[in-house]
């Protein structure tokens, strides 16, 4: 299987979300991208699986107790995304 494609993931993305009238497929969406990529990670790195995962998990939780409106944790995914993508590239090295 090949490596999920965070390029998708950028600032043209969060401009998208923001004129949709499905934030929450989109979340879900984008939850599922980064459990792939932290799953690939995490092949090379457990600790960096498992922080990654953390890091996932408590973005969600805090939306779905409505801590984090759907901007917000949107805007939080794509920085997760941002630091998996960095991950994926030093761990290549």
């Amino acid at each position: 299987m090949e490596r999920p494609d965070l390029s998708l993931i950028d600032e043209n993305f969060i401009d998208k979300f923001r004129q949709s009238d499905r934030p929450n497929l989109q979340i879900e969406m984008l939850k599922r991208l980064l459990a792939d990529e932290i799953k690939a990670v995490g092949k090379r790195n457990l600790v960096a699986e498992r922080t990654f995962s953390e890091m996932l998990a408590s973005s969600v939780l805090r939306y779905q107790n409505h801590a984090l409106d759907a901007a917000a944790v949107v805007a939080e995914l794509v920085e997760l995304a941002k630091q998996l993508k960095h991950a994926w590239i030093t761990a290549r090295r």
